[in-house]
Parts: C-alpha cells; structure tokens; sequence
C-alpha cells in the first residue's frame, strides 16, 4: 500500500511539474488545429528537440479544381513513447495560424481516423505509420502547397521532452476542371461512423453525375464488392452498404461518370460504434 502511494505521489509530482509546454504523453486528441500548436502543446522550446523520423508525402502533382484528391503520409524510423501515440498536422501553411488546409480553400472530406481534422493522433507499428486525408481540391487555380508536421515522445524521454518533425511544401497545380467533370458537390463530407447493425443508407451528394458506382470492402480485404446505388433527386444518392458489427471498420469507393468521364475517387472508410442505451 505504502509503495502505491509513493507512485502515486510521484505521478502527481510529474503531472505539476509538466504544463501545456511540454509533451503530453496521452494525446489531446483529434481536431482542426494551426501550425503553432506543435510548438504551443508543448510550449518552451528549450522542451523540444527535432524527431528523427523520416516522413514521406504521396499526392498527385495537379488535381482537377473542385474534385478529389489523397494525400498519403508514410512515417518511420520514429522512437515513440511506451504508448506509441504519433500526432500528425496536416497543413496549408506554416504560418501560425490559418495553417488548417480548409483555410486555404480544400475540404476534408475524411481523416485518417474517419473524421475532418487536420490534426490526428494515430499509434505506431513497428516504429512506422502510414496514414492518408481524402481532401477536395479548391475552386481557385494555381499552385497550392501542403505541409505535414508531427509529434511525438520517446521511450529514453526522462525530461518528457516533444519531438518535432515536419516536412518542406508539396505543391500541387490546381488546373480547371473540365466541362461538365463529375465529382462531388462542395461540402459533402463521408459519415464517420454507424451504429453497430445499422444498415440504413449513407446519402452521397454529387454534381455532372449521370451515374454512380459504389464498391465496398471491409477493412483489411482486397476483393471489394458492389454496393446498391439509387437516385433520389437531382444529384442525390442513397447508397446501401451492408451493416457491421464491433469495431469493424467499412471502406467504399465511388466511381461517378457523366459522359465520356469517369471519375474513379479515393476510398472512405466508415467505423462502427457501439448502440446508445439511455439508463434514465
């Protein structure tokens, strides 16, 4: 009893000796955040030290105004904390605010974890992660740039230090979409998740779209399938995938056409939470 007390103490010790300024072993969780926060959640710089990881980029080079686009994030060699967590900043700049892609005309349509923020936090594997955004490219034209930032702790990290990395810009040529191009219609944003055994549509919202194609897989397989697709007014679709249980996570992919294109999209994926029982 006496030695659980003594750790206890000295949790709460270490709890009040680190503020906001230094790394924060159990995450913050996932949400829309500017650049500064990798240096505001963790405050003194003298409390941070450059990661040694190395981080990897993958996006196509010019994207369609107003269309989709996948940026694909690989980080390894990365020495994390016991717990693994890895923070990673998906940005439109580095300016200390307005860093959050959106302020620079895209959209998330989804995050690695199945929402729409810029900032996520993810656990290695093996000292690496590969994680990817689903983005709508901006109405305006010319050349935009996105920038990935990480944090993380270390396991040798007795001063619980953050480790910082980032990337330089990628940029990407946002060239007019042609005439008539189906895509999806602004502000439409994939569900994150459904409720275990529900089996109700997801509504898809599109514009130049004659036809719509869904195929689906469940997390981890390769073969997909074709899902139920059926028009319900002017560009708006209902689509019926099959109902999953526990943490199982869905993937779909939609291919809209109009014409002589064929807009073949980055897959989405859509968890399962648990049904709400209300006690009262």
């Amino acid at each position: 009893m006496k030695s659980r007390i003594i750790a206890l103490s000295a949790i709460l010790i270490l709890l009040l000796a680190t503020s906001s300024g230094v790394a924060n072993p159990g995450g913050k969780g996932d949400s829309n955040r500017d650049y500064t926060c990798g240096g505001s959640c963790h405050g003194d710089p003298s409390l941070s030290s450059d990661s040694t990881a190395i981080i990897n980029v993958e996006m196509k080079s010019t994207a369609y105004s107003s269309t989709t686009t996948e940026v694909s994030v690989s980080i390894s060699d990365l020495d994390t904390s016991d717990n693994g967590l890895v923070g990673i900043f998906l940005l439109g700049s580095k300016n200390g605010n307005d860093d959050n892609p959106e302020d620079h005309g895209w959209t998330i349509i989804q995050d690695p974890n199945g929402g729409s923020s810029n900032y996520v936090e993810v656990v290695s594997s093996e000292n690496q992660v590969t994680v990817s955004w689903v983005l709508l490219a901006p109405e305006d034209l010319g050349v935009k740039e996105i920038y990935v930032s990480i944090h993380h702790g270390s396991y040798y990290n007795h001063n619980n230090k953050a480790f910082i990395g980032e990337t330089d810009a990628f940029t990407v040529n946002i060239e007019p979409i042609p005439e008539n191009y189906p895509t999806l219609a602004d502000g439409w944003t994939s569900p994150e998740e459904r409720i275990s055994g529900d089996s109700s549509t997801i509504t898809v919202r599109t514009v130049n779209t004659e036809s719509l194609m869904v195929y689906w897989r469940l997390s981890g397989e390769s073969q997909s399938h074709q899902a139920t697709v059926e028009m319900v007014s002017e560009q708006e679709w209902e689509v019926s995938l099959p109902a999953t249980l526990g943490d199982t996570r869905i993937e779909y992919q939609m291919v809209a056409t109009m014409g002589d294109f064929s807009n073949r999209m980055p897959w989405l994926s859509m968890g399962t939470s648990e049904p709400y029982f209300d006690g009262t």
